[in-house]
């Protein structure tokens, strides 16, 4: 019952799917959409610095060492 209705679930479930169908759009460019939404994230006019990038595409930014 709970797995029916949990939507962490489905959400995880949802984006898996969104992901997979991308990335078959993307095949033919030899591109996974990791790949396109990191070279569409850096494509503006400044350079974007890692900590930026990491925000903007949701990851943990670099170990500050």
């Amino acid at each position: 019952m709970i797995a029916g209705t949990c939507l962490c679930l489905h959400v995880q479930t949802a984006g898996r799917v969104v992901a997979r169908h991308v990335d078959h759009v993307f095949r033919p460019l030899g591109l996974t959409n990791g790949q396109f939404v990191t070279l569409l994230t850096l494509h503006q006019a400044a350079p974007v610095p890692i900590g930026d990038l990491a925000e903007r595409l949701t990851m943990d930014p670099p170990n500050a060492e």
